[in-house]
């Protein structure tokens, strides 16, 4: 799947962007089940008085903007859906399909090695046009990760479900930033998000880099894929457009190593470096492994996490003190 020199260009600058290796046909299949979803959950909003419209004749693009018009941070419950009800459902399997293609696979193993595990955690991006809470700061993706990970590989594959574009938001990396290894110092949490963020002061002084050369947008067609380490920093954009922009992002590790869940959650094992047949990979059995409880609000909008013990507080908003309340 990646030359000699794509390869060497990922080592080096710890990011790639690879066209054409997710067919189409699956990007569609995604597409429809994730219209599914957001059919489901308008209409169980629908049901319990929290919107008066499911607005069921909108499509991909708008219905979930104009959800949130009645039923604020809508996004975001569809991203806390993926989280918990999806994935005690063993992930969707047009999703399962994209994480397991064959050509995806094989560009992970040349970037990482013949032993390949999916990460416990997937991510459901729902960018919609001048939300505050789809655009993420600069970070390291370790940031997010129990730090028996951190000397360790893992790398993410960021997949738009349509063109990502400057103005419907799309991911910039700061080319080089994975060089020194190191997890720079974070702060939590921005504005009214759960995001950690690394300054601009933090990424030249700790990771040695020039936000004035080093920062590479990163527009993309659909069936791309975004290939970065979790040493990377990485933002996304405002969405200025009219359209609603979709992406999901998997992750991967070197089976046996540290999944940066701290031992809480279990890996897939999708590629086996002594098996030379396809690899028979049981989605069901890795879902029903690790269920995870469902919140009491079924229509929370908050999202929190351990990352939240990790670095400094710098604002308290709904995210940071639900966990607050929980951990207690």
């Amino acid at each position: 799947m990646l030359t000699v020199d794509e390869v060497g260009f990922f080592h080096e600058n710890g990011f790639l962007i690879k066209e054409n290796i997710i067919p189409l046909r699956i990007i569609e299949d995604v597409k429809m089940e994730l219209c599914k979803y957001v059919d489901e959950m308008a209409k169980k909003l629908l049901s319990q008085g929290k919107i008066k419209n499911s607005y069921a004749h909108l499509g991909f693009y708008e219905r979930v903007s104009e959800i949130e018009k009645e039923f604020e941070h809508f996004s975001v419950l569809l991203h806390n859906i993926a989280y918990y009800e999806m994935q005690q459902d063993g992930t969707p399997k047009s999703v399962r399909k994209v994480w397991s293609s064959p050509e995806l696979v094989e560009a992970v193993s040349q970037l990482i090695g013949p032993k390949v595990s999916g990460h416990p955690v997937w991510n459901l991006r729902v960018k919609t046009p001048g939300q505050e809470q789809a655009v993420v700061p600069w970070h390291q993706d370790h940031s997010y990760s129990s730090r028996d990970s951190w000397d360790f590989v893992n790398i993410t594959a960021w997949i738009p479900l349509i063109d990502a574009t400057v103005k419907n938001g799309c991911l910039q990396v700061v080319r080089g930033g994975h060089q020194k290894k190191i997890v720079a110092q974070h702060t939590c949490c921005v504005g009214n998000t759960w995001y950690t963020s690394l300054s601009d002061e933090t990424i030249e002084e700790e990771l040695k880099c020039n936000l004035n050369n080093d920062v590479v947008t990163c527009e993309m067609k659909q069936g791309s894929v975004l290939f970065f380490t979790f040493h990377t920093p990485h933002r996304s954009l405002e969405n200025t457009s009219k359209d609603i922009r979709w992406s999901i992002d998997l992750r991967f590790h070197i089976t046996g190593e540290p999944n940066g869940s701290d031992g809480t959650e279990e890996s897939i094992v999708l590629k086996d470096a002594n098996k030379n047949s396809e690899l028979q990979i049981d989605w069901d059995q890795w879902g029903k492994n690790r269920v995870k409880p469902v919140p009491d609000d079924p229509f929370t909008t908050t999202v929190s996490g351990p990352w939240m013990n990790e670095w400094p507080v710098e604002t308290h908003n709904r995210h940071t003190l639900a966990f607050i309340k929980d951990d207690k």
